[in-house]
């Protein structure tokens, strides 16, 4: 279980092929850190995480964008960094310090494009465990509860 806002939750609310798919995306990136280290720019570790996704063969898309309307009326797309399967979004920083407003453009993504799970990875950190996110989706359709939004690994 992984502590967020006050509650619980449980990896079983979560279908376990997204679990696994989580599981394998992050011990990849955890990879990449570990080979290339800390210092360099985003898209360096993007396209290394698309290297190790290729070899994995997982499924993923890269740079997809999505719309954004506003009042009936289209916006500058959202550009994601990665998408893994139907079910995963993954946002690559390599900031010195996570903040709120990274985790609540993840959860932006999630809803826009009905994904139940954002990664979140900071390449930038000396440890990557230690500067990743794992992002519920709460108003994804998948669940039949609601449960809370944001949890750390």
């Amino acid at each position: 279980m992984h502590q967020t806002r006050g509650q619980l939750v449980a990896k079983r609310d979560l279908p376990i092929e997204v679990e696994r798919l989580s599981h394998t995306v992050i011990g990849l990136a955890i990879d990449v850190h570990t080979t290339l280290g800390p210092g360099l720019l985003e898209r360096v570790y993007e396209d290394a995480l698309c290297v190790e996704l290729r070899r994995a063969s997982v499924a993923f898309k890269r740079q997809s964008e999505v719309p954004v309307i506003y009042k009936g009326e289209s916006l500058t797309p959202h550009v994601l960094d990665l998408t893994v399967g139907d079910c995963l979004v993954i946002e690559c920083k390599a900031v010195k310090q996570l903040h709120e407003v990274h985790t609540a453009q993840v959860l932006s993504y999630l809803k826009v494009t009905d994904r139940p799970l954002g990664l979140l990875f900071n390449f930038h950190s000396m440890r990557l465990r230690e500067d990743m996110k794992r992002i519920l989706n709460s108003r994804w359709s998948g669940f039949s509860s609601s449960i809370s939004s944001i949890s750390s690994l």
